[in-house]
Protein backbone atom coordinates (compact mmCIF):
# COMPACT_ATOMS: atom_id res chain seq x y z
CA UNK A 1 0.00 0.00 0.00
CA UNK A 2 2.75 2.51 0.92
CA UNK A 3 3.91 2.22 -2.91
CA UNK A 4 0.69 2.51 -4.31
CA UNK A 5 0.78 6.39 -2.19
CA UNK A 6 3.75 7.17 -3.09
CA UNK A 7 3.12 6.76 -6.81
CA UNK A 8 -0.12 8.30 -6.80
CA UNK A 9 0.57 10.99 -4.05
CA UNK A 10 4.27 11.83 -4.61
CA UNK A 11 3.63 14.78 -2.57
CA UNK A 12 3.53 12.71 0.59
CA UNK A 13 6.84 12.05 0.76
CA UNK A 14 7.90 15.71 0.08
CA UNK A 15 6.01 16.68 2.56
CA UNK A 16 6.29 14.35 5.41
CA UNK A 17 3.04 12.79 5.34
CA UNK A 18 3.48 9.28 5.10
CA UNK A 19 4.99 7.87 8.55
CA UNK A 20 4.69 4.36 10.40
CA UNK A 21 4.62 3.05 14.12
CA UNK A 22 4.16 -0.34 16.22
CA UNK A 23 3.30 1.26 19.75
CA UNK A 24 0.54 0.02 21.45
CA UNK A 25 -1.38 3.18 21.48
CA UNK A 26 -0.72 5.42 18.74
CA UNK A 27 -2.03 8.92 19.69
CA UNK A 28 -2.99 11.21 16.51
CA UNK A 29 -3.28 15.35 17.14
CA UNK A 30 -5.02 17.38 14.60
CA UNK A 31 -3.30 20.33 14.29
CA UNK A 32 -5.36 23.33 13.77
CA UNK A 33 -3.19 24.94 11.21
CA UNK A 34 -0.95 22.08 9.97
CA UNK A 35 -1.43 18.22 9.37
CA UNK A 36 -2.00 15.59 11.82
CA UNK A 37 0.74 15.03 14.16
CA UNK A 38 1.65 11.71 15.95
CA UNK A 39 1.74 12.47 20.10
CA UNK A 40 3.43 11.28 23.41
CA UNK A 41 0.40 12.48 25.69
CA UNK A 42 -2.66 10.81 24.98
CA UNK A 43 -4.37 13.79 26.96
CA UNK A 44 -4.23 16.07 24.30
CA UNK A 45 -4.63 13.23 21.49
CA UNK A 46 -7.63 13.81 19.58
CA UNK A 47 -8.27 10.16 18.30
CA UNK A 48 -6.17 6.96 19.37
CA UNK A 49 -5.05 3.66 17.73
CA UNK A 50 -5.14 0.82 20.22
CA UNK A 51 -2.29 -1.71 18.67
CA UNK A 52 -2.38 -4.60 21.01
CA UNK A 53 -0.69 -6.73 19.01
CA UNK A 54 1.96 -4.19 18.08
CA UNK A 55 1.71 -4.30 14.50
CA UNK A 56 2.96 -1.74 12.45
CA UNK A 57 0.62 0.84 10.80
CA UNK A 58 1.07 3.20 8.60
CA UNK A 59 -0.32 7.24 8.95
CA UNK A 60 -1.02 9.17 6.21
CA UNK A 61 -1.80 12.65 6.98
CA UNK A 62 -3.98 14.23 4.60
CA UNK A 63 -5.83 17.52 5.27
CA UNK A 64 -2.66 20.32 4.63
CA UNK A 65 -0.29 17.51 3.53
CA UNK A 66 -1.36 15.66 0.91
CA UNK A 67 -4.35 18.21 -0.04
CA UNK A 68 -3.39 21.65 0.72
CA UNK A 69 -6.32 24.42 1.48
CA UNK A 70 -6.02 25.34 -2.13
CA UNK A 71 -6.80 21.57 -3.85
CA UNK A 72 -10.31 22.78 -4.58
CA UNK A 73 -12.21 19.71 -2.71
CA UNK A 74 -13.14 18.26 0.54
CA UNK A 75 -10.71 16.22 2.17
CA UNK A 76 -10.57 14.45 5.81
CA UNK A 77 -7.93 14.70 7.99
CA UNK A 78 -5.92 11.40 7.75
CA UNK A 79 -5.33 7.63 7.46
CA UNK A 80 -4.34 4.58 8.99
CA UNK A 81 -4.25 1.33 7.85
CA UNK A 82 -2.21 -2.04 7.99
CA UNK A 83 -2.37 -5.41 6.51
CA UNK A 84 -5.83 -5.59 6.61
CA UNK A 85 -8.01 -2.31 7.57
CA UNK A 86 -7.95 1.13 5.67
CA UNK A 87 -9.38 3.86 7.70
CA UNK A 88 -9.89 7.68 6.95
CA UNK A 89 -10.82 9.48 9.86
CA UNK A 90 -12.38 13.19 10.04
CA UNK A 91 -12.07 14.95 13.35
CA UNK A 92 -14.41 17.55 14.01
CA UNK A 93 -13.72 20.41 17.01
CA UNK A 94 -17.16 20.33 18.77
CA UNK A 95 -18.56 19.80 21.93
CA UNK A 96 -21.85 18.83 20.60
CA UNK A 97 -22.80 16.58 17.68
CA UNK A 98 -24.91 18.57 15.53
CA UNK A 99 -25.71 17.59 12.02
CA UNK A 100 -24.61 20.76 10.24
CA UNK A 101 -21.01 19.03 11.39
CA UNK A 102 -22.06 15.53 10.91
CA UNK A 103 -23.02 16.65 7.28
CA UNK A 104 -19.37 18.08 6.88
CA UNK A 105 -17.60 15.27 8.17
CA UNK A 106 -19.33 12.98 5.73
CA UNK A 107 -18.93 14.68 2.90
CA UNK A 108 -15.10 15.39 3.75
CA UNK A 109 -14.89 11.56 4.42
CA UNK A 110 -17.01 10.77 1.12
CA UNK A 111 -15.00 13.14 -1.27
CA UNK A 112 -11.57 12.03 0.05
CA UNK A 113 -12.38 8.00 -0.08
CA UNK A 114 -13.75 8.96 -4.10
CA UNK A 115 -10.12 10.63 -4.77
CA UNK A 116 -8.12 7.84 -3.38
CA UNK A 117 -10.51 4.62 -4.94
CA UNK A 118 -9.80 6.37 -8.33
CA UNK A 119 -6.14 5.92 -7.68
CA UNK A 120 -5.84 3.29 -5.46
CA UNK A 121 -6.70 -0.52 -5.24
CA UNK A 122 -7.75 -1.69 -1.99
CA UNK A 123 -9.05 -5.27 -2.89
CA UNK A 124 -7.85 -7.36 0.01
CA UNK A 125 -8.39 -4.09 2.72
CA UNK A 126 -11.36 -3.80 5.12
CA UNK A 127 -12.68 0.36 4.39
CA UNK A 128 -13.00 2.15 7.35
CA UNK A 129 -14.74 5.84 7.53
CA UNK A 130 -14.57 7.35 11.19
CA UNK A 131 -15.96 10.45 12.53
CA UNK A 132 -14.45 11.22 15.57
CA UNK A 133 -15.53 14.14 17.62
CA UNK A 134 -12.86 15.80 19.95
CA UNK A 135 -14.56 15.43 23.34
CA UNK A 136 -15.68 12.13 24.64
CA UNK A 137 -19.11 10.96 24.53
CA UNK A 138 -21.14 9.87 27.54
CA UNK A 139 -22.99 8.02 25.41
CA UNK A 140 -23.49 7.16 21.79
CA UNK A 141 -26.36 8.76 19.21
CA UNK A 142 -27.84 6.31 16.59
CA UNK A 143 -29.57 8.45 14.68
CA UNK A 144 -31.62 7.89 11.53
CA UNK A 145 -29.46 10.14 9.35
CA UNK A 146 -26.60 8.45 10.44
CA UNK A 147 -27.81 4.85 10.22
CA UNK A 148 -29.24 6.07 6.73
CA UNK A 149 -24.96 7.25 5.77
CA UNK A 150 -23.84 4.35 6.81
CA UNK A 151 -25.84 1.96 4.71
CA UNK A 152 -25.20 4.70 1.93
CA UNK A 153 -21.27 4.23 2.77
CA UNK A 154 -21.41 0.43 2.87
CA UNK A 155 -23.76 0.17 -0.53
CA UNK A 156 -21.47 2.84 -2.63
CA UNK A 157 -17.83 2.68 -1.45
CA UNK A 158 -17.60 -1.06 0.39
CA UNK A 159 -16.86 0.69 3.74
CA UNK A 160 -18.27 0.56 7.18
CA UNK A 161 -18.82 4.37 8.59
CA UNK A 162 -18.61 4.85 12.19
CA UNK A 163 -18.03 7.44 14.89
CA UNK A 164 -15.35 7.38 18.10
CA UNK A 165 -12.49 8.91 19.59
CA UNK A 166 -10.70 5.44 19.04
CA UNK A 167 -9.91 2.35 17.29
CA UNK A 168 -8.83 -1.08 17.82
CA UNK A 169 -6.98 -3.12 15.23
CA UNK A 170 -7.31 -6.60 15.26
Amino acid sequence: MDKQIKEHYPQCVANDCLWHSNLEHIFIKDEEANKCIQVADSSIAHFTIENKEEKNVSLLAIDKCVFNDQSGHKKCDFAFYDADTFAFVEIKDTSKRKSSKKKQAKKQLETTLQHFLSKINFTGYQLRVIISWRYRPTRPAATTAMQSARLEFLENYGALLTEGNSFVLK
